[in-house]
């Protein structure tokens, strides 16, 4: 039994090292994307408002679709749906007429 004890504290200091080796790898990795991250600030922040952007549009253009296609399935005239569009969605008499001739069917 008096050789196993130190066999076990021996593998115990070996996985200590090799854990603190791989634990400063991983600090180094978290360092350097923090650094790059911080470098890249504008260009990450200017990505994600150019996405958010998109994606906003295409939610609109989504409403925009369901809400004419609707009204026309329930028989709504055209030009009181274009009404609406000026109305509910803050559409410039042009821009509601544009959206008209893309999703009137």
């Amino acid at each position: 039994m008096g050789t196993a004890e130190p066999r076990v504290g021996c593998e115990a200091a070996v996985s200590v090292k090799v854990n603190k080796e791989l634990f400063g790898r991983q600090k180094e990795g978290h360092d350097m994307y923090e650094a790059l991250k911080e470098l890249m600030a504008d260009e990450i922040n200017a990505e994600k408002k150019e996405s958010f952007m998109f994606g906003r549009e295409e939610g609109f253009r989504a409403g925009f679709q369901a809400f004419v296609e609707s009204c026309q399935e329930l028989g709504v005239p055209y030009a009181q749906v274009i009404e609406k569009l000026e109305k509910k969605f803050s559409l410039v008499g042009q821009d509601a007429e544009e959206c008209m001739k893309k999703y009137w069917i």
